[in-house]
């Protein structure tokens, strides 16, 4: 029961990392659904090797804890969502002969 206590601790932990790049909280959901595949995962695993059931359990738990923490790498890892006019880039390979050129940012 304890586990449901640290996934939600964990969870708004990666919410509030997303955040302050600029990203949606809903990233949050990645890190559930992190934990609950990676504790099948876990499970399913240690069912296959013939472990005991106090050992599946464990090994689940590892799963899980490699879910969310793949989660959180990957929430750590994704760049800021402000504009790159906010940020002050110009678009500086702008070519008007080319009618692929991505628009220009003044």
């Amino acid at each position: 029961m304890i586990e449901i206590l640290g996934l939600y601790m964990f969870a708004r932990r990666v919410a509030a990392l997303a955040e302050s790049k600029g990203r949606s909280k809903a990233w949050a959901v990645l890190c559930v659904f992190g934990w609950i595949g990676g504790e099948l995962a876990g499970f399913i695993l240690g069912r296959a090797f013939g472990l005991a059931q106090y050992e599946l359990y464990g090994v689940g738990l590892l799963g899980a804890f490699a879910g969310a923490t793949s989660a959180w790498l990957v929430v750590r890892s994704l760049r800021d969502g402000t504009p790159a006019a906010a940020a002050g880039v110009v678009n500086d390979h702008y070519d008007p002969q080319n009618p692929y050129s991505p628009p220009r940012v003044e």
